[in-house]
């Protein structure tokens, strides 16, 4: 931008517009005109090469507002309601297990019996155990407790430890309870009478004394009973498996009946061989109701 030029100014004559000759222009100027756009010559002359526009006012740039993270007011366990509680089921008594009838010896019985049946080998090794008790030459059984007068000596062992030999495993019997109480009837007449066998002094057998208990049975009743000192439950069922003195050996075969599933055992005193143990078995026994 070029410098204001030096004028001389005419004095204003009233409202008259004056006029203003230069080098290259004359220009009129009214002296009630708004002053000139141009700067006034006071002013310091501003170079071309250091002007420059003013910008518009841009504000800074601002970080994003991250809202803080939402955290959930801590929950506050609600209890749940109060159930009244419901009253106890009456306790109605239930009647005793039949094997909770049995005395010690008696469970010692049913423990071999069912041994015998489920695991004859096992059985066999108690046989020959007890085998090892007895005399070659004079056939006496020894114990701690006393000495037992066998007929046939350790013959009759190997004969049962044999035929057990065949014997294949079986189911066990269950106790029945009124089969129980009908041995014990019989055993109580086996030591009343001081006498032997399966008949009762009253001409009852063994099916027609569970029947009157009470029993209901399909097939018979078969009874074995084994008389002896003996201190041990299992030495009972030994007894009736090696069947001494019985060349029939059939008590073995009523312990092993493979139809039966029900067996009642009682033990009784004898005044003659110290002791009775009588075994029933049947296919089924029930109680009438």
């Amino acid at each position: 931008m070029q410098a204001w030029p030096s004028q001389s100014l005419s004095k204003p004559q009233g409202n008259r517009p004056r006029t203003v000759e230069g080098e290259k222009f004359k220009v009129s100027i009214n002296t009630l005109a708004t002053p000139p756009a141009f700067p006034p010559p006071s002013q310091s002359p501003v170079s071309q090469n250091s002007y420059s526009p003013r910008s518009p006012a841009v504000p800074p740039p601002q970080a994003p507002s991250i809202p803080p993270p939402q955290v959930p007011p801590p929950r506050v366990p609600v209890a749940p309601p109060r159930v009244p509680a419901s009253p106890p089921p009456p306790q109605i008594p239930s009647s005793p297990h039949p094997e909770d009838e049995l005395n010690p010896i008696e469970r010692q019985v049913l423990t071999a019996i069912n041994t015998l049946r489920k695991n004859p080998a096992k059985f066999i090794a108690m046989l020959a155990n007890a085998r090892s008790r007895v005399g070659s030459k004079d056939k006496i059984m020894r114990f701690d407790w006393g000495n037992v007068q066998t007929k046939e000596g350790t013959v009759a062992y190997d004969e049962a430890i044999k035929f057990l030999q065949h014997v294949s495993p079986m189911h066990k019997l269950e106790v029945s309870s009124v089969m129980c109480r009908a041995n014990k009837r019989h055993a109580a007449d086996l030591e009343q009478n001081s006498t032997t066998g399966h008949e009762g002094s009253n001409g009852s057998t063994s099916t027609s004394r569970v029947r009157d208990l009470g029993g209901i049975v399909s097939s018979p009743v078969l009874e074995a009973i084994e008389y002896g000192p003996w201190k041990d439950g299992a030495h009972f069922v030994m007894g009736l498996i090696v069947d001494d003195g019985n060349t029939n050996r059939d008590h073995r075969k009523i312990i092993l009946d493979p139809a039966a599933t029900a067996c009642g055992i009682a033990m009784g005193n004898h005044p003659q061989f110290a002791a009775s143990c009588v075994v029933t078995v049947t296919k089924d026994c029930r109680l009438r109701q």
